[in-house]
């Protein structure tokens, strides 16, 4: 059996579609994998700043709930919470945007989301109705609840102790 011309290039045709179809699964897989540790890099990019190193730990030393005034009238401690609140809001829209995974949120810097959130709630709500904006550190709450919602359940006992048998 002979190929005739037409027929052969129809094979060409075929193969030349298969081969630009694997190809560009390969770049979308690629460019997937590429915006995932940007992303990443963001958070850790973030969590590392002075700024931020100094505005969690400034809201760590205060208790659960304190009450909004304790923030409120700190020009330190207002600094620190609209520092986070900025920092947090950008890594929960990055969450939502499906550009960070929360998973991989939730190990670099989710806890600290966490205690923060559970500090800085009472003044965030005060703040929404005294200022009469309830979009005022949205993205942030969001991301809080979602990692309460969907976090890592190892979280609750500390890194050091929930993956002390990883090994690579």
């Amino acid at each position: 059996m002979q190929l005739e011309l037409g027929d052969m290039l129809q094979i060409v045709t075929f193969v030349t579609l298969l081969a630009g179809l694997f190809f560009g699964a390969q770049e979308v897989r690629h460019a997937k994998r590429t915006r995932f540790e940007k992303g990443a890099l963001d958070v850790l990019g973030i969590a590392v700043k002075p700024d931020h190193i100094h505005a969690s730990y400034a809201m760590l030393d205060l208790p659960e709930d304190v009450a909004p005034e304790v923030i409120a009238n700190s020009e330190e401690l207002r600094r620190a919470a609209n520092t986070l609140m900025v920092q947090y809001e950008y890594l929960g829209n990055l969450v939502y945007q499906r550009i960070v995974p929360l998973q991989t949120l939730d190990l670099l810097v989710g806890g600290v989301i966490r205690a923060c959130w559970h500090r800085m709630r009472p003044y965030i709500e005060d703040q929404r109705e005294k200022r009469n904006l309830p979009n005022i550190a949205e993205w942030f709450q969001w991301l809080a609840e979602r990692l309460e919602q969907y976090g890592r359940p190892e979280k609750s006992l500390g890194t050091h102790l929930a993956f002390r048998d990883w090994k690579p």
